[in-house]
């Protein structure tokens, strides 16, 4: 499958290229969207992305920049995006054996045209068959990536891939429980011996997403005995908590922090306020389960910590530009 690495400072120019594949081209996936060159930087290096599709033009570090440090780190074919101006610029991307470049205003055909050719010959190549990073995730409490990593897989999963699937997820965290506690290590194996007598794949998504944050919450609590309050741990904290009220006060105490540092830190950190994140995680989360579940918009909404279905839906609309029923393809 082809995955995209999309990198744009400008929110309105992400989502109308993500909107144009969504519409387009879906068996390509956007597994990652950075807003900053460093941000980028980080998410290439995690995901290896097929495409990374990047404007020239970056925060923090620029499009070149970010190319050069890829260098020898990463398979990925780079897409540069620029403006007429920056063509001289751009020059030094080519230099850096960058796959293609397109012009600002980017024309939908051109775009469409260059990822396919991209697409076309990564097929020709055989990848490696790579273990599945799951079991790593989940030991260092990563929620975010988890959730992420699951929602990627599934989607390029068919229903004849859905066994195999199951198998590697119930086997990585079979593996996770032998270096447990006994207690721990047993109650999660006896939750793997539940997950396989479902036979309803959106049943099996929604229990398995409980079981994770479940482990989750665990390596969590472990994590903080070491490490004491951090902004990984926030973020963590928050994965867990969706649910659940969450706001400025909860979250600084949380790591131990005055509400006005922890405000400005994140906000430095995460490039967003703490209430657009958690709002963004909350919509992310809604459409996994609007995927893989049969739940009502109702019953997801409160599982996404809103008090309403109305307002889930609302902000669901704002974010994704389209409506939770319509995401999902089918009445509430």
């Amino acid at each position: 499958m082809t995955t995209i690495l999309l990198v744009e400072d400008e929110h309105l120019e992400r989502l109308a290229i993500r909107r144009l594949l969504e519409m387009n081209r879906p068996e390509y996936k956007i597994v990652a969207e950075a807003g900053n060159g460093q941000e980028a930087l980080t998410l290439a290096q995690k995901w290896n992305p097929s495409i990374i599709l990047m404007d020239i033009q970056m925060p923090i570090l620029s499009g070149i920049d970010v190319a050069k440090k890829l260098q020898g780190t990463v398979d990925s074919k780079i897409i540069f995006l620029t403006a007429h101006n920056e063509f001289e610029y751009a020059r030094e991307g080519i230099r850096l054996q960058v796959s293609d470049y397109l012009l600002k205003p980017i024309r939908q055909k051109k775009l469409l045209q260059v990822l396919d050719k991209l697409a076309k010959e990564e097929e020709k190549v055989d990848p490696k068959p790579q273990k599945s990073p799951l079991a790593d995730l989940i030991k260092k409490a990563n929620i975010v990536d988890i959730h992420n990593l699951l929602s990627a897989h599934l989607d390029e999963l068919g229903p004849e891939d859905h066994g195999q699937f199951r198998y590697e997820i119930e086997e990585a965290i079979l593996e996770l429980s032998g270096d447990l506690p006994k207690k721990v290590g047993d109650l999660w194996q006896k939750s793997v011996g539940e997950m396989r007598k479902i036979t309803c794949m959106g049943i099996w998504v929604y229990s398995l997403l409980w079981l994770l944050d479940q482990m989750g919450a665990y390596f969590y609590q472990q994590s903080k005995k070491m490490e004491g309050g951090s902004m990984y741990l926030s973020l963590q904290y928050i994965e867990l908590h969706l649910r659940d009220k969450l706001n400025l006060g909860i979250l600084s105490k949380e790591v131990g922090f005055s509400t006005s540092y922890y405000s400005r830190i994140f906000k430095e950190d995460q490039n967003r306020t703490l209430t657009d994140y958690i709002q963004m995680r909350r919509v992310f989360y809604g459409e996994m389960l609007l995927k893989h579940t049969n739940l009502t918009i109702n019953e997801i909404a409160e599982d996404c910590g809103f008090n309403e279905a109305n307002y889930f839906s609302r902000v669901f609309k704002e974010r994704r530009g389209i409506s939770p029923t319509d995401f999902r393809g089918e009445k509430i």
